[in-house]
């Protein structure tokens, strides 16, 4: 059978009758041990440099022998703990774009298949893209996912999870003990090794059928994303109504620096456009990662350059632009600050902080939260963020009323508090890991860039209704000194004063 290849990008997903790893490459289980003990494994991902040559800015697609049995290990393992509890399960296999991607899914799909697990592979998706298939698509149990998020494109890793997030806590700390296990197990190494060189009749039905699953995974990411925006006010349908039909009005515009990632095969030009926004894209080939992949620094520059050489073309009143991970979760932001004339970098901080704002007013705008005679919240409502999140989340949120409560580093972690404080009746619109940027907004339980650019949207350019104030106002009213007409420059300069330090920085 000849190499199957993405309808879409063109990129290679494999050819299901040649080995995922040929018999002059295996490796002893010495090498596997040290593979394995090299390996950063958490509740955020268990991953490695995976190129065979070591390198962590490689661009070889080839992966080191050791850690393709460390990935059928790993996909070994999650499917004994998916079949302890579901008699057939079924998961969504995806990646993003480093090019060690394809061959590590394959090893994990062959395992898959192997014990009797029904895969949909989506091939490249966003990470938040195949959360929701996952989550939303009956039928589909879990996820497993390969990529190594904001690390250099020589690393990759997996992800697993149930439903719309991964797993965390005991189930993620189990997990990991019996990896650990499985990798010093002779046998289970053995059989790892024979599904790897042998014959997989069944890997041919999966490839051959990624097309159908992606296109569904879009479909239903185009609809999670509306839900998520619109949120659980009786009013928020109405505000949605009336943001939709300014934007169409106004038509500012958002240029995106994709970066090669997995959001190059997404719905950002389909929502943005849709919702009326003039949307330009750069480093849009799938696969071709121009910059280094953390949306920091550096790798915010060509999206600001992009965007000032619009504002000074006067093409379009372009004033916002972002830049996702590989992944294609988290994404930070740059702006055109008017009044200083140039474009801006916002920090990490900044973004969470900025769409803090924007969904508690949100919040209060749509009925979703309110308050009593004493200025109380009628129920409790909160906000959850890790521990190196900036304080100005606590001045940001006591201006609201909102509770703050902080999880340990690690997104799962943050998603496990979240959830744990819903099951107390508690309200937690928004989370999210202040120091690396992006936000978590409920039901979603993953940072989305696209939810980033629309927070930004729904605080600037929803007007007030005849039932429901505009959530500029809101947050204007608490903060005092605002103009409710300012751009997103005068809403930056409203944020309280912090002094805080990239989590990239050296």
């Amino acid at each position: 059978m000849p190499d199957v290849t993405d309808p879409e990008s063109g990129l290679l997903i494999g050819n299901p009758e040649a080995p995922v790893l040929d018999q002059s490459d295996l490796p002893d289980i010495s090498a596997l041990a040290t593979a394995v003990g090299a390996m950063i494994l958490s509740a955020s991902g268990w991953r490695a440099v995976f190129a065979a040559d070591g390198l962590e800015e490689s661009p070889t697609a080839d992966v080191s022998p050791p850690l393709l049995v460390a990935a059928a290990l790993a996909a070994e393992v999650f499917a004994d703990y998916l079949l302890r509890t579901i008699a057939t399960p079924t998961l969504a296999v995806g990646l993003d774009t480093r090019p060690t991607g394809p061959l590590i899914a394959r090893a994990a799909i062959r395992t898959l298949l192997g014990r009797g697990i029904e895969v949909h592979y989506l091939f490249v998706s966003a990470s938040p893209e195949i959360m929701a298939y996952a989550g939303e698509t009956s039928g589909v149990d879990g996820f497993l996912y390969v990529s190594a998020s904001h690390n250099p494109v020589g690393h990759n890793g997996l992800k697993m999870g149930i439903g719309f997030g991964v797993l965390g806590g005991d189930d993620s700390r189990t997990l990991i003990q019996a990896f650990r296990e499985a990798a010093s197990d002779p046998q289970r190494v053995g059989a790892a090794l024979k599904t790897l060189t042998g014959p997989a009749p069944a890997e041919t039905r999966i490839l051959a059928g990624c097309s159908g699953h992606k296109k569904r995974a879009l479909a239903n990411y185009l609809r999670f994303t509306d839900a998520i925006a619109r949120g659980p006010g009786p009013g928020a349908d109405t505000m949605m109504t009336a943001l939709e039909s300014t934007l169409k009005e106004r038509r500012p515009g958002i240029v995106a620096d994709l970066n090669g990632s997995a959001r190059t095969l997404s719905i950002d030009h389909t929502v943005l456009t849709g919702l009326g926004c003039r949307f330009r894209v750069i480093n849009d080939t799938p696969g071709v990662i121009a910059h280094q992949i953390v949306p920091e620094g550096a790798g915010l520059a060509p999206c600001a350059e992009e965007l000032m050489r619009l504002v000074i073309s006067n093409d379009g009143d372009f004033f916002l632009g972002y830049v996702p991970d590989n992944d294609g979760d988290s994404g930070n932001l740059v702006f055109y600050d008017a009044p200083a004339g140039t474009v801006r970098q916002l920090e990490a901080q900044e973004v969470f902080a900025l769409c803090c704002v924007s969904e508690f007013s949100w919040l209060v705008s749509s009925g979703a939260i309110s308050y009593d005679e004493s200025g109380k919240t009628t129920k409790p409502v909160a906000v959850v963020v890790n521990g190196p999140t900036s304080m100005r989340i606590d001045r940001i949120a006591g201006m609201f009323g909102i509770e703050v409560h902080r999880a340990e580093v690690g997104e799962a972690n943050v998603v496990s508090r979240a959830r744990e404080l819903r099951q107390s009746d508690y309200v937690v619109r928004i989370l999210g890991e202040g120091s690396n940027g992006g936000n978590i907004t409920y039901p979603g339980s993953v940072r989305d860039p696209i939810q980033t650019v629309l927070s930004v949207l729904k605080l600037l350019y929803t007007p007030a209704t005849r039932t429901t104030p505009a959530p500029l106002a809101e947050w204007a009213a608490r903060r005092g000194g605002m103009d409710t007409n300012d751009s997103l420059a005068g809403v930056i300069r409203s944020l309280p004063v912090y002094t805080t330090t990239s989590a990239f920085e050296d």
